[in-house]
């Protein structure tokens, strides 16, 4: 085996001093008919072997200075969209749903293949407002539940009619300054509402 190797380690400083280009991983049979045709002066033209890059290696574009638009890498993708989705939106909530009147909140989970899963208990009703992540924000917007109305049909027979709408109301509050931060810290510490 060493024989071998050292064979088509002196073909391949051989075939280098005569100038023919050969793949690095080539076998010692086609070394060696490589510089016999070319010794020989064969008149017919060699394909030339390809040389493919490793399929591990993944081509990056490259980095655009300045505040010019550029692709971005899935990873980057992925973060920015969860920045987006679970940037803080302060709200009032109030449920409109009758089967829910005694709750105090609901937990709310959302999620996708680009974010991950963002879970957060939100309160009802709460005047000083309650800081929500956006995505958990459409998905309160967006819920709803089935109420029946009554009517009455032609020949004077009551009907129940069911009808979808929404689950929630949603009041959208501007966020606290940091003097309105700091009075409501003030108060729930002396309610002892943050123990």
């Amino acid at each position: 085996m060493s024989e071998e190797i050292n064979e088509l380690d002196v073909l391949k400083a051989r075939a280098k001093q005569m100038g023919i280009t050969f793949h690095p991983n080539i076998g010692l049979e086609k070394l060696k008919l490589k510089v016999n045709k070319s010794i020989e002066g064969s008149s017919e033209p060699e394909p030339e072997e390809k040389v493919e890059e490793p399929k591990s290696q993944v081509k990056v574009a490259p980095r655009q200075r300045g505040p010019s638009v550029g692709l971005e890498t899935k990873a980057q993708k992925n973060a920015r969209l969860r920045r987006e989705a679970t940037r803080l939106v302060r709200v009032n909530v109030t449920c409109m749903n009758q089967n829910k009147k005694s709750w105090q909140g609901e937990m709310f989970s959302v999620g996708n293949s680009s974010i991950g899963m963002v879970k957060k208990f939100v309160m009802f009703n709460t005047p000083d407002g309650y800081y929500v992540p956006q995505i958990i924000l459409k998905q309160i917007q967006a819920r709803k539940f089935q109420t029946f109305v009554k009517s009455r049909d032609a020949h004077n027979n009551e009907l129940n009619n069911g009808k979808l709408v929404p689950e929630f109301s949603v009041q959208i509050m501007t966020p606290l300054t940091s003097v309105e931060l700091a009075e409501l810290a003030q108060r729930q510490a002396m309610s002892g509402s943050l123990a």
